[in-house]
């Protein structure tokens, strides 16, 4: 299931982005391993930022690109399952990081 997860995180931040390019960052302390998977394009605004793990949602980015929005809901649940979290953020303009959190 974990597989899933990441070919859509993967897939996702290339399709999305300016430069088809995504980057990997693992860190691991003595009580978790956090994922960030990150790629550069249009950040994703606040307002949609709040609907983001919901079923059907496409944010305005997406209005050209084929998909049914329900990626990232499947990946929050699988993550659930898991007893993990995703949350996105935007450290930087035109920067999006998805960063998973693992308990050890």
């Amino acid at each position: 299931m974990l597989v899933i997860v990441f070919i859509n995180l993967f897939k996702n931040a290339a399709v999305y982005s300016d430069t088809a390019e995504v980057k990997v960052l693992i860190t691991e302390t003595n009580d978790s391993l956090s994922v960030e998977v990150i790629s550069h394009g249009n950040t994703i605004s606040e307002e949609e930022q709040s609907k983001l793990f919901e079923a059907f949602t496409r944010g305005n980015n997406a209005q050209n690109i084929a998909g049914s929005g329900l990626g990232l809901r499947i990946v929050k649940r699988i993550l659930e399952y898991h007893d993990a979290q995703i949350i996105y953020s935007s450290p930087s303009e035109f920067m999006n990081t998805f960063t998973l959190f693992f308990k050890k």
